[in-house]
């Protein structure tokens, strides 16, 4: 017989999907793609970006046929490995496992006669390995983002949505992280700078576009707290929805697209400090939480952007000489930056790290984060107007975006621009010592 080819693909794999249903029927189809089945043995599937279509057309094919919801259920807790089938599946690396998830995750979206309970089971098992950091860093970034993509579709219950969308968190915190003061070394010491430059493979005659971040002055951080993730589009959404009716209220459309449960995007720095007012008085509700409503009532403490000195100090930990949260070598798989291979926003908490010192994520890479400070020159001093949320000047930024190589994508790497909306710019918040409006 001949060799045939195809020129439409889902052609070809609508065909293969077909012939594998038939003849493995659906007890032997999840034992395939695993790679167990006798006399089809080899590497399982779950993560080849070619049979991913198959497996899934094999599923929807499997749940058309399909009588009996026990059946349905049974064939999605297979391919999910959970359940009865959890014990095998934990044989098979990581990476296998939340691929696996995921395309039961994405199958049960799709073919929504699998039932809601079935939908909210799969969506807690992807949470429940989000938060297995050692699992996730042995996975590939762009099986992790396409977890959490369809973590969005099925309802990410890590976010409450009676609480304008802000993490669950048993505290009273809301997903603030505590964040201890002292006297903090902020930018890059001036004897680790020359060894930088080279590490990243800076030209000489570019050190100068780096200058600014050399600093070895301590300058005073007073205890803060700062959030987990970056702010959401769901959460963003919540302030629109709240502030639209708003005489004079302008926001940028395009911000009100992507996942929920990816970073914010297209917000300016006069935005985000709208959100951080709107947000304080929200939190200040009797329904708020305990511990945060307290808080942010006894008139101490305020929702707003971290300043530069407090981005920089959560970011970078006990280790105030690192050049990123978790050492001094990038590693794409602890960051959503060029290098990583996923082209685009990922949702929040893909990156779950255990080396990060105080738990906060996402601070390197996926968006650029606004901070309430004017940028200018170290050594940083607070008392120098560079604080002063009433002046005009240009704003500075932090942490990279998803676009840019790692010598962009570091904890000290400074950045400024006018207030404007940008494709790349997001905004985390913080609870700090109030300080004038």
């Amino acid at each position: 017989m001949g060799n045939y080819r195809f020129i439409h693909l889902g052609f070809q794999e609508f065909l293969a999907a077909r012939y594998i249903r038939v003849m493995m029927g659906m007890d032997g189809l999840v034992s395939f793609f695993e790679g167990t089945l006798p006399g089809h043995v080899g590497p399982p599937l779950f993560n080849d970006s070619w049979w991913r279509e198959v497996i899934l057309l094999c599923m929807g094919d499997s749940f058309g046929e399909a009588r009996n919801p026990l059946k349905t259920k049974q064939l999605l807790q297979r391919l999910a490995g959970i359940g009865p089938y959890q014990a095998a599946r934990s044989r098979l690396p990581p990476e296998q496992r939340l691929a696996g998830l995921e395309l039961a995750a994405t199958s049960a979206y799709e073919w929504p006669k699998t039932g809601e309970e079935m939908r909210s089971e799969l969506a807690r098992q992807i949470v429940g390995f989000f938060g297995d950091a050692p699992a996730m860093l042995h996975s590939a970034p762009i099986v992790r983002a396409r977890a959490g993509s369809t973590l969005a579709a099925l309802g990410d219950p890590r976010f409450d949505p009676d609480m304008a969308y802000l993490p669950y968190d048993d505290t009273g915190m809301a997903g603030f992280i505590n964040i201890p003061g002292g006297r903090y070394s902020i930018g890059t010491r001036k004897k680790d700078f020359e060894p930088l430059m080279k590490q990243l493979g800076i030209e000489k005659d570019e050190w100068e576009y780096y200058e600014n971040e050399i600093n070895d002055t301590l300058a005073p951080v007073a205890p803060f707290y700062l959030a987990r993730y970056p702010v959401t589009v769901a959460q963003w959404k919540a302030y629109v929805e709240a502030q639209r009716a708003e005489r004079g209220f302008e926001y940028d459309s395009d911000s009100l697209n992507g996942a929920d449960n990816e970073p914010a995007h297209d917000v300016n720095w006069a935005n985000a400090m709208g959100y951080c007012r709107w947000l304080n008085e929200r939190l200040q509700r009797d329904d708020a939480p305990a511990a945060l409503r307290k808080l942010l009532r006894s008139g101490r403490w305020q929702i707003t952007l971290p300043s530069e000195l407090e981005w920089e100090k959560a970011a970078r930990g006990v280790d105030d000489g690192c050049h990123w949260p978790w050492g001094n070598q990038i590693d794409p798989r602890r960051a959503n930056y060029s290098d990583t291979g996923i082209g685009g926003r990922s949702v929040v908490g893909c990156f779950p790290d255990p080396t990060v010192s105080y738990g906060c994520l996402d601070m390197i890479g996926n968006v650029w984060e606004w901070t309430r400070s004017l940028y200018k020159p170290y050594p940083y001093d607070a008392g120098d107007g560079r604080e002063d949320v009433r002046a005009k000047g240009d704003r500075s930024l932090r942490g990279g975006a998803f676009y840019l190589i790692q010598r962009y994508a570091r904890v000290a790497y400074r950045f400024y621009i006018i207030d404007s909306r940008n494709l790349y710019v997001g905004f985390r918040v913080s609870v700090s010592p109030a300080i004038s409006s």
